[in-house]
This record gives structure tokens, sequence and C-alpha cells, in this order.
């Protein structure tokens, strides 16, 4: 595989159709450690032991960290050598009620080559949290996960469980789809969690098959901080649980101690339930405890078996095909089925558009399995990351694409199917649309379409004199294009191939026109677009007497007013003192407007009298008008 080779990883698990979310299952000779650490504050160091019998292969590592908030886990530190972490390295993404939007993620790393060439049981682990993150965000629990073969140790089986429950305080669990389990022997089962306290209220009932197992809550014995959770930290080996840290291979988790010995717990060898519920359900959301991992180490009547596969991590492009083949079971069951062309089948045609690692049970003899993870990687594409153009004048052919994209060396570059070239820069194009493909050192293509334009020299543009007048009206468009050598006029429903166009309107109304100038051809055109309004003439009808006397006839001071834009009007008494002023626009179409109804500020009728008015109409062209008179008041 090329050191060049670049992927896109994206790790998908799925739900079995029968239990919790398996994460890795084998059988083998020898056995398996397990241990964790969290800050409780985000950020921190310490120290957990794991134990490997001397003389041992690390046959597979893994370590796991979780994150709330913060998109991936922050630097981590194992014994002085830096973890990193990617988006292909996530395994799990649940709600939880207290983070809102900000999911519990966890997040996976294979440290096989890591443990094996730095052999020891001691891990100094240190998280270093990035400043200035809100309350509750980071990086958390780190756990390390050591698979070991050694030829002198007896058989043994592991599973890893992922949580894929969301956070609610009362999570319910199915095990099963595994080699089954030998209830002579114990059956270790490790709960990996965090965010639990040191007082119970903050602890988790275990209930497994139904039968209380009792409550764990507080730190481990390895913890810094204050609700750090629980971590079941043990060995499995030689048809033994032996437990590490406070766990104890007893058959109970209690307090900090998340170990226990399952077997006298189990109603069959093939599966079991269990229920995870916080002692304080009513209480605040930020308490509920984050299940993670699930680790079981056993003893099984099923012989170790292998199988073959055509390719075990292979690449393909992205939007090929590949072929799979795999012997040495009876049955099949790939996970996700997503990509496949079938999910129980030994020879699925794989067509996933993103790398995906797929998960194949295979089982044999009945209920004897394996599970092994198949990643295929898929090429990412190499990337168009711009598109420079410039335009053809007008259909002269002046017309140019650059391009710029990045992937694997060689790339070379070809357009509307021609020969690829290493040049990215193709001259003499008319205008229109192109197809621009890339073709990377891997044979991967990306394509994408560049359009080359015409300059449009031509600038549209009219003047309407007059603009606004009282039908009929006749408008005189002028046409002040530049660079144009036709034009077209559309005004109303008439259509004019001239240049200057005269149009009378012997209606009211709000006229949009429409010029279209063009420069010889009409793929160099410019469109302008203006407006006439075509108002009523001023007309107003003013009361001279009112009578408001609540029968609804001639009650207020009222005129009939049309073709104006706005209106002012004050009315005075005999003493000449304003009792009313006021301004505001006009729609310049026929509406009756109520100016004064003679009721004064408490709710009476102003005397009888004569009262003085003074109103202002402003035109719609502008233009002041006064009208001044009186209005008799007759109130009875």
């Amino acid at each position: 595989m090329k050191k060049s080779l670049i992927f896109l990883y994206f790790i998908v698990f799925c739900n079995s159709m029968y239990s919790q979310n398996l994460f890795h299952s084998d059988s083998f000779y020898g056995g398996v450690t397990c241990a964790g650490f969290s800050t409780g504050q985000g950020a921190g160091t310490n120290t957990i032991y794991t134990y490997i019998e001397p003389g041992s292969f690390i046959r597979k590592a893994y370590v796991f960290t979780y994150t709330l908030g913060s998109k991936l886990p922050d630097t981590i530190m194992i014994n002085n050598s830096q973890i990193i972490y990617d988006t292909v390295n996530q395994v799990m993404n649940v709600e939880h009620p207290y983070t809102s939007n900000t999911n519990v993620k966890l997040y996976y790393k294979d440290i096989t080559q890591f443990i094996q060439n730095n052999f020891t049981n001691q891990f100094q682990i240190s998280i270093f949290n990035e400043n200035g993150l809100p309350p509750g965000w980071g990086t958390w629990t780190t756990t390390i996960y050591i698979e070991y073969e050694h030829p002198s140790l007896p058989k043994i089986n592991t599973a890893i469980w992922v949580n894929d429950k969301k956070y609610i305080g009362n999570e319910s669990y199915y095990f099963s789809n595994v080699s089954p389990f030998d209830l002579t022997n114990p059956v270790g089962f490790s709960l990996i969690s965090d965010r639990s306290c040191s007082v119970i209220t903050d602890g988790t009932i275990v209930n497994i098959n139904n039968s209380t197992n009792d409550t764990i809550w507080g730190n481990d014995q390895s913890s810094i901080n204050d609700c750090n959770g629980i971590k079941g930290h043990f060995y499995y080996q030689n048809n033994t649980l032996f437990g590490l840290d406070d766990d104890t291979p007893d058959n109970n988790m209690y307090h900090s101690d998340a170990l226990a010995n399952i077997a006298p717990l189990m109603i069959n060898s093939s599966s079991f339930n269990l229920n995870l519920k916080h002692t304080n359900l009513d209480g605040p959301l930020a308490n509920r405890n984050i299940n993670l991992l699930f680790i079981t180490a056993y003893t099984s009547p099923c012989d170790t078996f292998s199988i073959t596969t055509s390719f075990t991590d292979t690449t393909i492009c992205r939007g090929t095909t590949l072929n799979m083949s795999v012997t040495g079971g009876d049955s099949y069951l790939w996970k996700p089925n997503y990509g496949l062309s079938c999910d129980d089948c030994p020879n699925p045609i794989i067509s996933a558009d993103s790398s995906t690692v797929y998960t194949l049970t295979v089982t044999t003899n009945g209920n004897c399995k394996k599970t092994t993870p198949i990643v295929v990687g898929v090429h990412q594409l190499p990337e168009i990351t711009s598109i420079a153009t410039t335009p053809d004048t007008c259909g002269y052919n002046t017309g140019t694409i650059t391009a710029q994209a990045q992937g694997v060396s060689p790339l070379n570059y070809a357009l509307n199917g021609s020969t690829p070239q290493t040049d990215s820069i193709f001259n003499a194009l008319a205008n229109g649309n192109y197809n621009l493909m890339i073709v990377d050192g891997n044979g991967c293509t990306a394509s994408q379409t560049a359009v080359v334009e015409n300059i449009n020299i031509t600038q549209a543009q009219f003047t309407a004199t007059p603009n606004i007048g009282t039908a009929p009206t006749e408008v005189e468009f002028i046409n002040q294009s530049t660079d144009a050598t036709n034009a077209i006029w559309y005004i109303l429903s008439d259509t004019f191939y001239t240049q200057n166009a005269n149009y009378t309107f012997t209606d009211t109304g709000l006229y949009n026109m429409m010029l279209v100038a063009y420069n010889n051809t009409l793929n160099c055109s410019d469109t302008a677009f203006g407006e006439v309004q075509i108002v009523p003439p001023l007309y107003i009808n003013i009361p001279n007497v009112i009578t408001p006397n609540y029968d609804q006839i001639n009650d207020v001071f009222s005129i009939d007013i049309e073709g104006a834009k706005g209106i002012s009007c004050s009315i005075f008494n005999r003493w000449g003192n304003q009792i009313l002023s006021f301004e505001q626009p006009m729609s310049p179409y026929l509406q009756t407007l109520n100016i004064w109804d003679a009721i004064t500020t408490d709710n009476t009728i102003y005397s009888d009298g004569t009262y003085f008015y003074v109103i202002y109409v402003i035109t719609p062209t502008g233009i002041k008008k006064s009208y001044t008179g009186t209005v008799q008041v007759f109130g009875e």
C-alpha cells in the first residue's frame, strides 16, 4: 500500500438484529486484560496497571476515549507517546440529556504494534484538554484493552460491545451472537462507564438477567478527582478471572467495583440481559451516568477455527465495486449491510462510497462464531479545488479554463473527453459548458462543470419622460444604452423593434417597462427595467356641515379624495386655537378619509358653531395644493 495513499474512513457499526453492538470478538490461546482512567475534570495524568503473562505475544490492543462536545479527543499521551484520533476512529455517537446538541462520542485506536514494541503493564496516561471549552465539554475516560497469546495457556473467548443507547438513566442491553459461554468456568463481565460521583445517589443499579447485582458508584482507586465513573479493571487467563485496581473477581459489582463473574446469574449459555438504572432518576440530568463499553472474557466449548478471505484490508476508488470471497464457515453475516449485494453470503459485491469497517461474523458447527473486521478503504477522489475562467467576447473564442486540484500525484487534466494532459490550462475556448476531469495517481477521477461566459459589453438603460402623470399621458422612452446596435421595447402587450419609442397610457395604474438592448446578436444582450405611474386627476370633496349626534349620519368631518400622494390638515376654533393637526401619506386612488369626529379628549362633543380648516394636498407629481374653509358643527 502506498504511503501517499489518502483514505477517507467513515467507520460504521450497525446494530445487530439480535444483540447490543458487537465491536470485536475472538477465540485464541492466551488471556485478556483491561484497565481505564478518567480525569473527572477533563484533564490530568495518572498511571493504570494491566497484566500480561510474561512470554506472551500481543494479539490485539485498543485504546478507547470519549468526548463531550469536542469534535475529536484532545491530546492523549500514553507513556509519553501521543495517540492521535481521527473521525475514522469514532464508534459511538449518542445523546445525553445534559449535553443538548453535544453528543457523547466514543473513539478507538488500534495500538497493537505500539504495545508489542513497548511491552509493559504500566501505562501513564495524560489528557490535555483544549482551553476555553464550555462547561462539561472535553475529553474524558481513556481505557486500554489488550489480548495476548501464550502457547501454554488454555483457550479464551473475548468480546467487546459498544453502547448504542441514549442516556436516559435506565438503559437495557441484550448480549448474544458470540460463541456459547461455558458456565462451569467464570464469565468475566467488565463495565466501562463515566460521570458517577462519590455518593450513592449518583450511582447505577446493575441488574443482570433480572437479578440485581448491587449498586456501583464513586471513583476507581486510580482516580485523581471526583466524578470519574467506574471501570472494571481485570485480566482473564487459565479459565480464571482476576481483578485489578479496586475491582474484585467475585459475583457482585459494588461501589467502585465494576467487575463481576456473572456465570451464576446466566440463565442460558448463549445470551444475557443487562439493565443499568440510575439510583436517582429524578435528580439532575447531568448525573445520568455514561455507559461506554461492555467487555466479556470467558471459556467456551467451541474450538478455535480459522477463516480465509480474498483480502483483509483493501482499497477501491470511490464509486467502484469489489468482489469479496470468504471460506471457513457454514454461515456468514456482514454488518453493516450498507454497500453490499448481500449480507448473509460468503461472496458479496461491495460498492461502498466511503471507507467502511465491515464486521463479518462466521458461524461453524452450529453455534461457534468468530467475528472479524474487514476494512474496505475507499480512495478519496482527487478534488478540484478551484476553476478559474476568462470569458469569450461574443463568440471570438477567447475563453480560457485554469484548474487547481489536489490528490495523489501525478494529476492529469482532460476537457470534454480529450486526452489527459499535465497542463491544467485550456485556451481558445468558445463560450459554453465544459466537463473538466481530473485523473490522479491511483487512477481515480473527479469531474466538475466549468462554464465559459460571454463578455457582455452591452449596457441597457433608458429614460421615461414623464414617468408619472394623469391619464391620458404620452410618455417618451429614450434609449440610452451603450454598445448596442438593436433594441426591443416591451410596453404592455406591444413590442417595438426601434431605438426610441413613444407610448400613450390611457388607464391609471403602475406599469413595468422593459428594454432589451443587444449588440448584433441576442447572446450579447442586456435588459433594463423602469416604471411609469398613471394616476387619476386630483379630486377632493369637502363637506361644510357635520352633526356629531351618534346617529351614524354625517357624524364625522370626512372628505372624498383621489389623485393625492399625501395630505395634511389643521382645524381651528373661532378664536384661532388649533384643535387638530395631522399629516399622512395617501394612495392616489379614490378613498374616503375621516378627518375629525368633533369629540373632545374627555369624550364630549365640541360646542356647536363654526370651525376653520386648512388642508394641504400633495399630488403624485409633487404639486402642493391648499384648501381652506369652514365647517359647521351641529351636535343636537
